[in-house]
């Protein structure tokens, strides 16, 4: 049976990165926003979706091989954005941002998933951490001025060290991110 994975970089948050969270959790208490859960948090470098157990084993050879060639690399993550639907905001997230190796990484993730027989992306990359979904704001305007407060705050600066490739499993409490296996990046 398909599982649905995907290829991302895990973070673990910082004291300023974690104290956002609270205060966006208080801002918003009466909006309706779905919380990522701290345990997680990532950047997501390719989604698969349902991926049969030969191309799971396809992809871990390739990443393997072609993963350990990437140094490891700094990445910051700042500000506040949302992506919109329809005028309304659905995801609230933070920026990640990074040298060219992020972009490289991705690119030949993408690469290799294409090989493996995954479709290619069809929307230009945007490292983000999702930090909520958002399902209804009382105020659109509020929403956007407390927002606007946040977008150029830096808030963590941390080291890529590894890549993994995830499982995605729903659960009554929501869906549950499972490593299936960890790629190192050169030191």
């Amino acid at each position: 049976m398909p599982k649905r994975t995907f290829i991302g970089i895990r973070v673990n948050p910082n004291d300023r990165l974690l104290n956002l969270l609270s205060e966006l959790q208080q801002e918003f208490s009466s909006d309706k926003i779905k919380w990522s859960p701290v345990t997680n948090w990532h950047f997501t470098l390719k989604f698969l979706g349902n991926t049969t157990l030969q191309q799971e084993q396809l992809l871990i050879a390739r990443l393997q091989n072609f993963v350990k060639s990437i140094k490891v690399f700094d990445y910051k993550i700042a500000g506040l954005g949302t992506f919109v639907r329809k005028r309304k905001p659905k995801v609230l997230y933070c920026n990640v941002l990074a040298s060219d190796t992020l972009g490289k990484l991705q690119q030949n993730v993408e690469d290799i998933c294409q090989q493996v027989g995954f479709d290619a992306d069809q929307r230009n990359y945007n490292p983000h951490l999702t930090l909520g979904r958002i399902k209804h704001l009382e105020s659109l305007d509020r929403f956007d001025r407390i927002i606007g407060l946040f977008e150029d705050q830096i808030w963590q600066t941390d080291v890529a060290k590894d890549v993994i490739l995830f499982e995605s499993r729903s659960t009554s409490k929501g869906p549950e991110y499972i490593p299936i296996d960890v790629f190192p990046l050169a030191q």
